[in-house]
């Protein structure tokens, strides 16, 4: 180890001297995904295969298995990557072991599987006739911004000639959503004129506050069209549920094709279903990110024991492996 951490800083060093003689001392460092062997190469201090000295326990305080005491340097997958494809799951281990890693968190592992879209619930989402904010289903929220909102030209535009801090200007559109129950929400955006910005987008509930009903991301429109589609489960029973497009910055934005859909995106575990009641589910709110749909899988009031027995049992089956899959630290 004292050898390669040496080399490593002989090649820097050298580097860093080169490049102070050029110019004012910066020099670009790359990192190294999958080059052929060099001295950055750390997967030779793995001692693999895993498994190979047992499972691993703890034993006075510390990681062990057969061999000795275990350091783990870890990272984390959440959601769909964590099923990749064989040839993804090929490249990504030889990255993973490239950087020294040995252990890998998998959080928020489910599958997700497509569900019957019911109707229609926007039936202005083409903007082919006049919307405008009207303080019951549309609201725009100016704060000290300067902004106009109309449908024009089959689209509604939204131009901001002053942005008014904290996120404004902000418009929404009511909805009305029952917990528990699957939605798609989705629409097409562009930027048409001023400087590109993160526009935010949410579905939420500002009744108590400010609560994510499971949807809450930002985009970053460019001057093409844009399609951009959310599957979550509502995390409430809410009747003025509002779709939000926030932090809108100087210029003009379009956005077309706004439709709000019972259905879409299904969190699946092992095969099982929670629509179904096969996967014993607490409410996401309060142990999961803000985007995370209510009712994934996170097991009852000791989330980790239930939701890894799941977990292990596809792993084994997927994998053959006979050694016990360690719980969350």
């Amino acid at each position: 180890m004292k050898t390669v951490l040496t080399a490593v800083v002989s090649v820097v060093s050298i580097a860093a001297g080169a490049a102070l003689a050029t110019d004012d001392g910066m020099f670009p460092f790359v990192v190294s995904y999958d080059a052929p062997d060099n001295v950055v190469n750390m997967s030779h201090l793995l001692d693999a295969p895993a498994g190979k000295n047992g499972r691993i326990r703890v034993k006075d305080g510390h990681f062990a298995d057969d061999k000795g005491r275990v350091r783990l340097h870890a990272t984390n997958l959440t959601g769909p990557a964590n099923f990749p494809s064989h040839e993804e799951a090929e490249r990504l281990a030889a990255r993973l072991a490239r950087f020294g890693v040995n252990c890998v968190r998998l959080h928020e592992a489910w599958r997700q599987q497509a569900q019957p879209l019911g109707g229609e619930m926007i039936a202005e989402g083409k903007f082919d006739g006049p919307v405008a904010p009207d303080g019951r289903t549309w609201i725009l929220d100016k704060g000290s911004a300067k902004v106009t909102v109309g449908a024009e030209g089959g689209a509604l535009r939204v131009s901001v000639t002053t942005t008014g801090g904290e996120y404004f200007p902000k418009i929404y559109r009511r909805v009305q959503v029952k917990k528990d129950f699957p939605y798609t929400v989705s629409f097409r955006i562009r930027r048409t004129s001023g400087k590109p910005c993160e526009i935010g987008f949410a579905v939420a509930n500002r009744s108590r506050g400010w609560e994510s009903l499971g949807v809450i991301t930002r985009i970053a429109p460019t001057t093409k069209w844009t399609e951009h589609s959310f599957s979550f489960y509502a995390a409430d029973d809410v009747s003025t549920a509002e779709i939000q497009f926030t932090r809108f910055g100087e210029g003009t934005h379009e956005i077309d094709d706004l439709s709000f859909k019972t259905g879409g995106a299904s969190m699946e575990v092992a095969g099982l279903s929670p629509e179904k009641g096969e996967i014993p589910i607490v409410p996401s709110r309060g142990c999961a990110s803000p985007s995370a749909p209510s009712g994934a899988p996170y097991g009852t009031k000791s989330p980790s024991n239930d939701r890894w027995l799941f977990v292990c049992r596809d792993a084994k089956a997927e994998t053959n492996c006979s050694a016990e899959m360690m719980h969350e630290v």
